[in-house]
């Protein structure tokens, strides 16, 4: 028997291989699409006899090939290449995937000898069992089938097992998708052929139902970012990115600013305390609590800020005079009214009230107030970068203002913010020009109004049909409505601190203090990570802002319940790394859609080979226990004999 070499093993091999690639691309491009049965069994029929009689004349010379070590070497060189030529290059995307990494001529060579299915294609599964074969026989040649060969036989088997496993997925597993929607119940996969979906489709024999989707992210990160205005155009590069935590003096590059965070405040909030502080009113102040369920509230109504606090759920409102004002009390509302922006502006000793409108521009002194934008409840959207108002009812009224200094020929755009503490005040121009936004709600009239006289520390009670003085007695309460209303001070001039706090270490509602330095000069701004308007420097040069980064998913999980003959079978959640396995089907969390949280994408893989993969492990596992420990002790008694 002639001996066989590696350079002709290698010949044939890859005469093979293109042949069962040539035959593979003429069925993939016509065979495949012919609708008659007939007609298919007959173009095989005229491939598969003339290949028959060749191997039926060359069953010797085959022969050789299969029982020779060097051929079997091989095709096992070949199938290992290939199999990591598989692993570095992405398998089952479009075409457009592998012209965009290896551009127009190698996608081009990659599609046409399959590549990109190199796990599934033909000359692959043939070059399995042609190697299946070839172990086979080499084996049998070899070694005498005895107790003491067990271990051999067992390995070689076992790699035949293997192979003949990795055979069967290959040939009949399956890869599908299935875009669900909470609610809805399928029972067929959507085939996926090369990282697209096509119009095949698989009958599972049983139904599935996506119960409950939810999306978990990881804890929200902030940073304080610097941006720097891009000549010649209406956007800002991000510069520099420093954490929250930093507390070193920086110096901004090209300016002649510097900044520093001053503080960082996970959950923040702001406490306000008013203590009195003389007998002067100067400054009045009134302190009274309301009571409803059980729950008592403390209050405040400062003189020269609000004058009067609303209740519309229990239909009563209070009001603070320092004196009695007949036309103040002339003017109270029983009926509705419209909300409106009331813009208090003030230039040096000057100050001014206005309605502002949007859409409608303003002049006072040197300076030109625009309205740019009226949302009643403000809101952002990072995605759009576009601030928007979620509904018409003023939960979070804001105004987007331009303010131009005629004189200066300076113009800024700002956001103010009448329920945002510390947001609805703006000083601009180096304090030449101050703004605060308050919102007059929209009433709807209430049924009793309350007028507290500071000087005479008495009560007036309003309604629709009688006016009745009340003299203050603070240990009673008023009862209106379901509420209870006690008046518990009054301050002829008060003062106000505010003081900045975290309530907790979580990022909840994260805010920065930063300090801006410009020679001595020295200005601190509070920063919320939910409010987007930044600090701009130098008439829009700069701008340093704090931002949330991008969101990032920690899981996406979906509750699946699998249903077979109306009955339920299994229910469970699905992650990523943990199907659920149902009569060999194994459904994979493999995507979601972040528009809408009622979709979820599974991924669903069955491999019938994988059981004979893993008898072929345990054959592979028990030859090597036989090799090392059983045949010693085998051989050992007639070695001492001997």
């Amino acid at each position: 028997m002639r001996r066989v070499t590696f350079k002709e093993s290698f010949l044939i091999l890859l005469i093979l291989a293109l042949f069962v690639n040539l035959c593979q691309i003429i069925y993939k491009s016509y065979i495949q699409t012919i609708q008659n049965r007939t007609i298919i069994l007959v173009i095989f029929g005229f491939v598969f006899f003339p290949l028959l009689t060749f191997f039926y004349f060359m069953r010797d010379e085959i022969f050789t090939y299969l029982k020779s070590v060097k051929f079997a070497i091989s095709l096992f060189m070949l199938i290992t290449f290939f199999t990591i030529l598989g692993t570095f290059l992405v398998q089952d995307q479009p075409f457009e995937f592998y012209q965009k990494y290896l551009g127009n001529f190698f996608s081009k060579i990659a599609i046409l000898f399959f590549l990109d299915t190199i796990y599934r294609n033909w000359w692959f599964n043939f070059f399995l069992i042609i190697l299946s074969f070839s172990l086979f026989f080499c084996t049998v040649t070899k070694k005498k089938l005895n107790w003491k060969e067990l271990g051999f036989y067992l390995n070689h088997f076992g790699i035949i097992v293997i192979l003949l496993g990795a055979l069967i997925g290959h040939i009949w597993g399956v890869k599908g998708y299935m875009d669900m929607f909470i609610g809805e119940t399928k029972n067929k996969i959507n085939i996926v052929e090369r990282g697209v979906k096509t119009n095949k489709f698989v009958n599972l024999g049983f139904e599935v139902e996506l119960v409950k989707f939810r999306i978990e992210e990881y804890n929200p990160e902030y940073r304080v970012l610097l941006y720097k205005h891009k000549p010649g155009k209406d956007t800002y590069k991000l510069a520099i990115s420093y954490k929250p935590e930093e507390r070193t003096l920086n110096k901004i590059p090209g300016s002649f600013h510097s900044f520093k965070i001053l503080d960082y405040y996970p959950d923040f909030e702001r406490i306000e305390i008013i203590s009195k502080k003389s007998e002067k009113p100067l400054n009045p102040v009134l302190k009274f609590s309301v009571e409803k369920n059980g729950t008592i509230n403390e209050k405040w109504i400062f003189l020269n800020e609000d004058k009067s606090y609303f209740d519309l759920s229990s239909n009563f409102a209070i009001h603070f005079l320092w004196e009695k004002d007949d036309e103040f009390l002339r003017n109270l509302s029983y009926e509705e009214q419209a909300g409106k922006n009331l813009l208090e502006i003030s230039q040096n000793s000057m100050k001014e009230e206005i309605y502002v409108e949007n859409g409608k521009e303003y002049k006072y002194g040197d300076f030109i107030i625009r309205i740019l934008g009226f949302y009643p409840d403000f809101t952002y959207d990072a995605e759009r970068k576009q601030a928007l108002s979620l509904s018409d009812e003023p939960k979070n009224p804001a105004l987007r203002i331009e303010i131009e200094d005629s004189k200066a020929k300076e113009t800024n755009r700002i956001w103010i913010f009448a329920k945002v503490g510390g947001f609805e005040r703006q000083s601009l121009f180096n304090n030449r020009l101050n703004l605060r936004y308050k919102y007059l709600e929209h009433k709807r009239g209430v049924k009793t109004h309350l007028v507290f006289l500071g000087k005479t520390k008495e009560i007036l009670r309003f309604g629709r049909e009688k006016n009745v003085s009340i003299p203050m007695k603070p240990e009673e309460k008023i009862e209106i409505d379901g509420s209870k209303i006690s008046f518990l001070d009054v301050y002829p001039e008060a003062e106000r601190k505010e003081i900045y706090r975290s309530k907790s270490s979580n990022p909840l509602n994260p805010a920065v203090l930063i300090g801006v330095y410009s020679g001595d000069n020295k200005e601190q701004y509070l920063l919320v990570g939910n409010n987007p308007e930044p600090i701009f420097l130098e008439n829009g040069k700069f701008a340093i802002s704090f931002e949330r980064k991008s969101d990032e998913i920690k899981d996406y999980v979906s509750t699946l319940k699998v249903y077979k003959n109306d009955k339920e079978m299994k229910s469970t959640e699905v992650e990523v790394n943990h199907p659920l396995k149902f009569e060999g089907y194994e459904f994979y969390q493999s995507n979601y859609d972040p528009k809408n949280p009622e979709y979820s994408g599974i991924q669903i893989v069955k491999d019938p080979g994988v059981n004979v993969v893993w008898l072929g492990f345990v054959m592979l596992f028990l030859g090597l226990l036989h090799i090392f420990f059983i045949k010693r002790r085998i051989l050992l008694p007639e070695v001492i004999e001997e």
